[in-house]
């Protein structure tokens, strides 16, 4: 009888850590999906420089990416627009 239970016990162990490769795995891509956007943005960042304007849905995403790299920065609007103005230190 006590055979039996360990070979159930077994199971159950190689479904849990079945679960969790699983669980593993929808992380790893969810995060890859979410990072793709943000390496476009930098990007974008980069190629408009100090002073440029986002529509007002996309504010949140680049906010997120000038805070991911510790960037300050002030927002203004005009019109439908917001505009983003990054402050850079003084050399």
């Amino acid at each position: 009888m006590s055979k039996d239970n360990y070979n159930n016990n077994d199971g159950c162990f190689s479904f849990l850590l079945l679960i969790a490769l699983c669980c593993c795995l929808v992380f790893g891509f969810i995060s890859y999906i979410d990072m793709k956007p943000k390496d476009e943005i930098k990007e974008e960042i980069i190629k408009k420089g100090d002073e440029f304007s986002v529509d007002s849905e996309d504010l949140s995403k680049y906010i997120d990416v000038l805070e991911d790299l510790n960037l300050s920065y002030k927002t203004s609007k005009d019109g439908d627009k917001i505009i983003i103005k990054i402050n850079r230190p003084n050399k």
